[in-house]
């Protein structure tokens, strides 16, 4: 049976080089994301304006439009999708990018359903919920991506 070139056998390797290949793996996640870091931005914008949206809505006492703010979460998506195109390539990251993107679909799934399927319980407590997803969801990327910025915002 072939292997594929690109696996390392890891019983192969000693100790200290097996430190080296994941001292390398995550030094090539990090820079990636640092590369990327423009998404972070985005979303960071998207989703203080999201915010900011529900917040005049509810002064305004327009509570049964409030889900309105959360429409902007899929046209951000829309753009995501298409000005970012080098970011869906399929088999670029290695691990701990995937784990990293895993992460951030799992946060945001939920702040939908929290935003579209919940808002009638939750009312005016939706953005706590939304502001501790975008916390954990940023403190994993950070945690796992060694960058002590993201992880440190995520608990702020």
């Amino acid at each position: 049976m072939d292997q594929d070139p690109d696996l390392i056998d890891m019983e192969a390797l000693s100790p200290r080089e097996s430190l080296n290949l994941i001292t390398d793996i995550l030094q090539e996640a990090k820079e990636r994301q640092e590369q990327n870091g423009i998404i972070y931005i985005f979303w960071g914008i998207l989703v203080a304006a999201v915010s900011l949206a529900q917040f005049v809505l509810q002064e305004m006492g327009m509570y049964h439009w409030i889900f309105l703010a959360y429409m902007i979460i899929p046209l951000g998506v829309v753009v995501n999708y298409f000005a970012f195109p080098r970011y869906r390539e399929r088999g670029t990251a290695n691990f701990i990018g995937q784990v990293v993107g895993v992460v951030w679909i799992f946060a945001a799934a939920n702040m939908m359903i929290l935003g579209f399927a919940l808002y009638g319980e939750l009312t005016k407590h939706l953005s706590p919920f939304i502001m501790i997803l975008l916390g954990l969801a940023l403190s994993a990327s950070g945690y796992l991506l060694k960058v002590r910025i993201l992880f440190y915002a995520g608990i702020l």
